[in-house]
């Protein structure tokens, strides 16, 4: 209820139109503020833009537009927008906002649009993998650098994928499938993987390709168009792994009785509840969660999708899990792109994806901003460690080669290797600082400098590493979070002077919520709560809640002609709604029928309450038996009620709603008292007839 009000209001007032001549003019004063006539003309047009909303004049909306600012007035002089809940909550929708502005969505549309190209293709592939620990050293990064390279160049020369895969790939599960990963498509498999895939010819052996578990070499086996989704019920024998032949026979002889059942015509969901061994889907008659492709092990899926259409059943499907019996309840598509659009960028949001739309967004911040750094400062963090290894380093990472270092050379995958520190404890990293280093400028941008001690604080403030890592990898990757972290925190104090559109939305959500807090406090809240002015004004008001002509009756709804006419016989013998009810159960309700034969319902009826009620004679007695929609009707009239007075009980919503409304009436009007409105009647012309012309 609170974030709908809230963007309610800033429906009333987003950015749409800025060409008016006296733009900046002032056009409505309001206690001390001074609205301009682009801001006025931007709410309005906003508000008469929405397709569901009555379209206002300027006039009539100006009313309404200064009770919403003499409203906001009053809430900024009571200090609403003071308190800690008031800011937190602004900036949170602030924040919010932000994301869209902070990225560059040029880049997340691109990664969209591959995306659903890819979710219509399935890919089938093996690896090998070189396995890394997270925040390797440099030296076991070029160690599996180099373990996939050879192993690469093996295949090229004719070696056994399979084989090798077996003997010497660091992912368990190549052991039992020999590096086959099967059939997948995109989101399941993590990003740079996923990319390799699809980017490598049927046949072919990738490029080594780092992702956060080591370095992986792949070979495509097929492409597919992708199959869609299925939702499936099963019926399962289980055997658990390691047991005998034999229970694997029992089982086998268990799924063939129920299949040769199910032939003769036993209920899929009955036997399943009854017989199959997965309990968790049993209850629900074997049903399962839709899946996809790579969901299910193989030998489920591939008898899953053979099924064609909605009913079919599978013969017994053997898996590692035991024997099943498959029927086809849904089949679906890929979506069309608007229904999986959203869908697939909240993916992205959570998935690796997301970096490269925020890495995009950071170095075209560099540009505008004429980003220059010196990251040779970055040695006298480290310049006291003696020994040095060589590993390898990405030069895309930006790593700038030390005074006394020496380039090695390059591999093949192009990337250079120069000489760094071996892994060292960095509890104390900025203690190693040089003096008169530390007031160094490290990077500046916008005008912006940043030193090197700043630096240095930003690491004292981050969780401290395992002592492996080796210090210049975990400083250099600091660093580029602290650049990161800056530029962004430094856009996003610039957002409301480069957007105007930014600048009116976070606006609309202060004058929203504000409007929203005092509102609530001396209306909403009051209105409901305040019983005795509540009592009060209803007393005052009570001609405005009146009861029509209303007609006392028992509708019968019969599943039969038979059951209407029966009941028909015993309404006419009674004289009370309650002893029609207790007749009816005794002498027509069969308590051992899944569904009733009869239904009753006894209310005070109003016309248009009741399609049936509203088509009989309203007076007392018991009318013909109706038919209507596969239904037959008794209608029982026990009396016709004359208009009169409700109770506060029974009008209490609208009551409240009316309170609300004269609570508001008399607010606004004490604030119009209270503050000085002033309106520039040359301008209010101007934009009648502006507006009184497009129409």
């Amino acid at each position: 209820m609170r974030l709908f009000f809230v963007f309610l209001i800033c429906l009333l007032s987003l950015n749409n139109l800025f060409s008016q001549t006296n733009a900046d003019a002032v056009f409505l004063t309001i206690g001390k503020q001074n609205i301009s006539t682009s801001e006025f003309e931007r709410i309005f047009n906003k508000n008469n833009s929405i397709a569901t909303a009555e379209k206002q004049t300027v006039e009539e909306y100006l009313q309404m537009f200064i009770n919403f600012k003499l409203k906001v007035q009053a809430a900024e002089d009571a200090g609403f927008d003071t308190t800690r809940a008031f800011k937190s909550e602004l900036k949170g929708y602030r924040d919010q906002l932000a994301k869209s502005y902070l990225t560059d969505n040029n880049s997340v549309d691109s990664l969209i649009q591959e995306a659903y190209l890819r979710m219509h293709s399935e890919v089938r592939a093996s690896h090998i993998m070189a396995a890394l620990k997270a925040n390797p050293a440099p030296a076991d990064t070029l160690t599996a650098w180099n373990k996939i390279l050879a192993i690469r160049t093996r295949l090229l020369n004719g070696e056994d994928f399979a084989r090798l895969a077996n003997e010497l790939s660091d992912d368990p599960s190549a052991k039992g499938n020999n590096g086959d990963l099967g059939y997948f498509t995109a989101f399941q498999m993590v990003y740079p993987f996923e990319s390799a895939a699809f980017n490598t010819p049927v046949g072919e052996i990738s490029m080594p390709v780092r992702s956060r578990f080591g370095y992986h070499i792949l070979k495509v086996t097929d492409k597919r168009p992708a199959r869609g989704e299925v939702k499936v019920a099963h019926i399962m024998m289980m055997v658990p792994q390691g047991s005998p032949d034999s229970s694997w026979v029992a089982a086998e002889k268990n799924i063939r009785n129920i299949e040769q059942q199910l032939k003769a015509g036993a209920d899929f969901s009955t036997l399943a509840r009854e017989r199959s061994e997965d309990r968790g889907s049993a209850r629900n008659g074997g049903e399962l969660p839709i899946f996809g492709t790579g969901r299910m092990v193989p030998e489920f899926e591939e008898a899953a999708f053979k099924l064609q259409y909605p009913g079919d059943i599978s013969a017994p499907v053997r898996t590692f899990y035991g024997w099943h019996i498959i029927k086809l309840i849904e089949k679906k598509g890929i979506p069309e792109f608007d229904q999986v659009k959203q869908d697939i960028k909240s993916k992205i949001a959570r998935d690796e994806r997301a970096e490269y739309g925020s890495t995009s967004f950071v170095n075209n911040l560099k540009k505008e901003y004429g980003f220059s750094e010196n990251r040779l400062l970055l040695y006298a963090l480290y310049q006291e460690q003696p020994k040095a290894v060589t590993a390898p380093v990405n030069k895309t990472a930006g790593l700038s080669k030390p005074k006394t270092g020496k380039t090695i050379g390059k591999t093949a995958a192009g990337i250079s290797s120069v000489q760094v520190s071996e892994a060292v404890s960095v509890k104390k990293l900025s203690e190693t600082i040089p003096p008169q280093q530390a007031g160094e400028t490290l990077f500046q941008f916008a005008g912006q400098s940043y030193k090197l001690e700043q630096f240095s604080k930003y690491l004292k403030s981050l969780p401290q590493p395992d002592s492996s890592v080796a210090i210049d990898y975990f400083v250099n990757n600091a660093y580029t979070s602290f650049v990161k972290n800056q530029m962004l925190a430094f856009e996003d104090s610039q957002l409301e002077k480069k957007y105007p559109d930014f600048k009116s939305l976070v606006q609309e959500y202060h004058d929203g919520i504000l409007l929203f807090n005092l509102s609530d406090s001396l209306v909403w809240s009051k209105a409901s709560n305040d019983s005795t002015g509540l009592e009060i004004f209803f007393r005052s008001n009570q001609s405005n809640y009146m009861w029509p002509q209303r007609l006392d009756a028992t509708v019968i709804a019969c599943n039969t002609p038979e059951t209407a006419l029966q009941a028909t016989k015993i309404a006419k013998k009674l004289k009370t709604a309650e002893n029609l009810e207790k007749e009816l159960v005794r002498a027509i309700c069969d308590t051992t029928a899944s569904e009733p034969c009869y239904k009753t319902e006894h209310t005070k009826f109003v016309k248009g309450d009741h399609p049936v009620i509203d088509s009989v004679a309203w007076k007392k007695g018991i009318s013909p038996v109706i038919s209507r929609e596969g239904k037959y009707y008794v209608v029982v009239a026990h009396n016709l009620l004359k208009p009169e007075h409700k109770t506060l009980s029974e009008a209490k919503g609208l009551a409240i709603s009316d309170y609300q409304n004269a609570l508001d009436k008399e607010w606004v009007s004490e604030l119009r008292k209270k503050y000085a409105v002033t309106v520039n009647n040359e301008i209010l012309n101007q934009l009648k007839v502006k507006y009184e012309s497009q129409k």
